[in-house]
């Protein structure tokens, strides 16, 4: 949630290589409502004596509103990875059927070990548009987090397994 003094970072159209620094100074509190979509206009406190910046210019803004340092972590991708069934075991199928319809959802993962697909359970911490925090889970850093499957054109028309997408921690 974004709150006053929170250290905010902004560019604008006219200057897009300029990267303005600032901090949160005040949250209006009447929403602005479009689509459906509810947001608050929030102040920037900003040096601008540089005056390239103008009254009603179009900003593109980040605030920072939580930070780990020294988390273990892992791609976005890998929480929306789904096996194809010719990579699941009767059992991976049977767990994936049993966790859509359970009431409390968990995340899992998939990890790759000695070419062994396995669903790992995690539990979940902050995360942006890139990276997810793990805070609980059979997952240590340098395992190979599985995020896709390649299909070699050659192959494409087999019912081989294929090599799967993945990325290191």
């Amino acid at each position: 949630m974004v709150k006053v003094g929170q250290d905010a970072k902004f560019t604008v159209d006219a200057f897009p290589d300029d990267v303005f620094d600032g901090k949160v100074v005040e949250i209006r509190m009447s929403p602005v409502i479009f689509q459906n979509v509810v947001t608050y206009n929030t102040l920037i406190n900003v040096d601008n004596s540089s005056l390239k910046l103008k009254p009603g210019m179009t900003a593109n803004t980040s605030i920072l509103v939580a930070k780990v340092e020294h988390a273990l972590r892992i791609p976005n991708s890998a929480l929306r990875y789904t096996p194809s069934e010719m990579l699941q075991s009767e059992a991976d199928k049977k767990a994936l059927t049993e966790r859509k319809f359970a009431k409390k959802s968990s995340s899992h993962i998939w990890i790759l070990d000695s070419r062994q697909l396995n669903q790992v359970a995690v539990k979940l911490g902050i995360g942006d548009d890139n990276f997810t925090e793990v805070l609980e889970g059979d997952v240590k850093e340098g395992q190979e987090v599985v995020i896709g499957e390649t299909i070699p054109k050659s192959d494409a028309k087999t019912s081989q397994k294929v090599p799967w997408g993945r990325s290191r921690f």
